[in-house]
């Protein structure tokens, strides 16, 4: 039975004739999975972003943190693809967390969460190069559409 030149790699023998090889059988792609980091000083509210997101097929929380110094080390270390940030974590900010990923190179989308949700600190936010910026009060499942259709692009 003749193989199809059309996916054959065909390699030519000492004797001039060619031996061609069966088709190449190409691996199914395996989804890639969103790899999310969280980062709030309340660990009720990371809890519940944590439940909030683990029904989105295709993502995964890998890591979180309390406090800005520990996020900036961890988020560093383990290069997640999402984080979702709290703009007030005890006494820094997110937006000092924010700087630090920007000014080391981090490529990671930064979704940022607040209850002092002000059009100065959304400015402020999209300057330092976030995402997004949710109200914790009234926006709060906006994160989860966010985060879901961030999974399926």
């Amino acid at each position: 039975m003749p193989w199809s030149t059309s996916c054959c790699r065909k390699i030519p023998t000492a004797r001039s004739g060619v031996f061609r090889y069966p088709p190449v059988r190409r691996r199914a792609r395996l989804p890639r999975v969103l790899k999310i980091f969280l980062v709030d000083d309340s660990a009720p509210v990371r809890q519940r972003i944590e439940a909030m997101l683990a029904g989105i097929a295709g993502a995964r929380i890998v890591g979180q943190a309390g406090e800005a110094e520990a996020a900036v080390r961890d988020i560093l270390a383990g290069q997640p693809d999402v984080v979702v940030l709290d703009l007030k974590l005890g006494t820094a900010s997110g937006f000092d967390v924010l700087r630090a990923l920007r000014e080391a190179g981090s490529r990671a989308e930064v979704y940022m969460l607040s209850n002092f949700a002000t059009p100065a600190y959304r400015r402020r936010a999209e300057q330092l190069g976030a995402r997004a910026f949710f109200d914790k009060s009234t926006e709060f499942e906006h994160l989860r559409a966010a985060i879901a259709s961030r999974v399926a692009e």
